[in-house]
């Protein structure tokens, strides 16, 4: 089934965990501990708890495929690619990983963990306390209400962060990190990257390349860290530092 590392593997530690495998255009019903069988056809599927919906292992296409963990008939609100993955949860803590494909993953209540794939994905925790991971690819990850963890990975990315106190780590590439509300903390490792902390007292590190960093409303802390940068601060009483301190965020690399 689906193989977790570093974070992941501690989150599943004591919870019960239902699985799913499927083809296609299946969907599957799974309650707490117990693992639901391999669904053929159009079967339909609702679940509480911690689930794993994972499609590594499916067989068949998976373009296309819809894992709804709430009820038949839930309606996605976005724009779905005609080759894309839709996974969705409403209010369970889901472990979501895609594969190689476009994907959309989407959870909405609870902590949700989601994996990108090899693809320009779309990862958005929406409510809860979610942690998200791009993979891969030019991501798009939006973290929604709670404090969220974001993290890029290789690729171009931008991650959002919204609602709470977010971390949000850009890694490889050229990348677009927005804080917005709460007291967030942006890093933006490796590439040239833009970060704009948004309202709140946020703390930015442009990590190296030649990066752009703007702190918006509150007491921000900038950071350039290696490279050419430029410093905004905005309004409120803020520090600038062009200096190295590379190793000030060393918690913010979450996954392996």
């Amino acid at each position: 089934m689906l193989e977790l590392f570093g974070l992941l593997g501690a989150l599943l530690a004591g919870l019960a965990v239902d699985s799913f495998i499927g083809n296609m255009t299946d969907k599957a019903d799974a309650s707490d501990d117990d693992a639901a069988p391999e669904a053929a056809g159009n079967s339909d599927a609702t679940g509480t708890g911690a689930n794993i919906l994972d499609w590594l292992a499916a067989d068949g296409d998976k373009d296309g495929d819809a894992y709804d963990a709430d009820r038949i008939g839930h309606a996605h609100p976005d724009p779905v690619p005609a080759s894309s993955d839709i996974v969705q949860d409403p209010d369970a803590e889901l472990i979501l990983q895609g594969q190689d494909a476009d994907e959309i993953l989407s959870g909405q209540g609870g902590d949700d963990t989601l994996i990108g794939g090899a693809g320009d994905d779309q990862l958005m925790g929406r409510g809860g306390d979610d942690a998200v991971l791009g993979g891969e690819g030019d991501d798009l990850a939006h973290g929604g209400a709670g404090a969220d963890t974001l993290q890029g990975g290789a690729g171009n990315d931008l991650l959002t962060g919204e609602d709470g106190d977010d971390k949000l780590v850009g890694g490889a590439g050229a990348d677009t990190l927005l804080g917005h509300e709460g007291a967030d903390s942006l890093f933006g490792g490796a590439g040239s990257d833009t970060l704009i902390g948004g309202n709140g007292n946020d703390g930015l590190i442009g990590g190296d390349g030649d990066d752009w960093l703007a702190g918006g409303s509150g007491d921000d802390s900038l950071t350039g860290d290696l490279g050419s940068d430029t410093l905004d601060g905005g309004a409120g009483n803020d520090v600038l530092d062009g200096r190295n301190v590379q190793s000030a965020f060393p918690e913010m690399d979450f996954m392996n």
